[in-house]
């Protein structure tokens, strides 16, 4: 039975549809990628699934139950946990205070205390390199460390869902190289991600499978190297000069 599971995923805007009939389904312990142009619905799918927003029509499936038109606080205490493009930390409190409320708030922090909190922050802070950090306010960290900061704080969480949203975004190519190794170190613990990316050299890097989405529908499913040489997925995002490249590398 698949973790998470779309039947008939829809979310309109006024005529505008974000997300259209979509079916989809995340296997445990899988890494699924989600790519497509800019307004293709990636977002939306993670909004929908986190709770953040209800569907239109259709249902999300979590481990066999229906979560979909859950509150986000119902859905993370289930098992999801996720990322989002635009970070925003708590800037009142330090580094180690964002993510113990991340502990208290997840899975992992059903019946936890303060202090089992803190601990929990300090374990996932050693995990992505910010032990240094977490006495620091986070308005003096980089936006890489803003990125683990966001990834810490959902890691706290205790999901065995794992929601990215672009979280290579905006780092430099050594960042990028940590970004994917902590990717697939979690993932080696059991963890279950579904991530959206642009970096592609990253997304085709960790993902098993890679689902495409263009207008809010799915183009193409599949392994990366099918995928990445689908014609419809090159004309409709990746481009001829990908396109190309991929052909000179068989």
């Amino acid at each position: 039975m698949a973790l998470l599971e779309g039947r008939g995923l829809s979310r309109r805007f006024g005529a505008l549809a974000a997300v259209d009939g979509l079916d989809f389904a995340v296997e445990p312990g899988e890494i699924l990628g989600v790519i497509g142009p800019n307004g293709a619905g990636k977002t939306t799918l993670l909004n929908l699934v986190s709770g953040l927003l209800p569907p239109s029509a259709g249902e999300i499936r979590f481990d066999g139950e229906v979560i979909s038109g859950r509150p986000p606080h119902a859905i993370a205490a289930r098992g999801v946990a996720r990322t989002f493009q635009i970070v925003k930390p708590l800037r009142g409190l330090t580094v180690r205070e964002n993510v113990a409320l991340g502990a208290m708030f997840g899975r992992a922090g059903q019946g936890a205390g303060t202090r089992a909190a803190r601990t929990r922050a300090d374990e996932v802070l050693a995990l992505v390199g910010l032990a240094s950090r977490a006495d620091d306010p986070v308005g003096i960290l980089t936006v890489a460390d803003l990125k683990r900061l966001e990834l810490a704080r959902a890691l706290a969480m205790g999901p065995r869902l794992l929601l990215l949203d672009e979280v290579m975004a905006g780092l430099n190519p050594r960042e990028i190289e940590w970004a994917m190794g902590l990717v697939r170190e979690v993932h080696r613990h059991g963890m279950t991600v579904l991530m959206i990316e642009h970096v592609m050299r990253a997304v085709m890097g960790v993902s098993q499978r890679i689902l495409v989405l263009h207008h809010g529908r799915r183009l193409a499913l599949g392994a990366p190297e099918s995928v990445s040489r689908d014609p419809a997925v090159i004309e409709a995002y990746l481009g001829r000069r990908y396109g190309a490249a991929q052909a000179d590398s068989v």
